[in-house]
């Protein structure tokens, strides 16, 4: 039971973290196309 829940934890883990850098490449796409207009 506990290697299970280890998984799991690790893949949220992964999930949040492609989350938070997706996010923070949408943030620097939005900059860099106010700045080229």
């Amino acid at each position: 039971m506990e290697s299970s829940y280890i998984a799991l934890i690790v893949t949220l883990v992964i999930w949040l973290g492609l989350f938070l850098y997706l996010l923070r490449l949408d943030g620097r796409i939005k900059k860099l196309e106010q700045r080229s207009r």
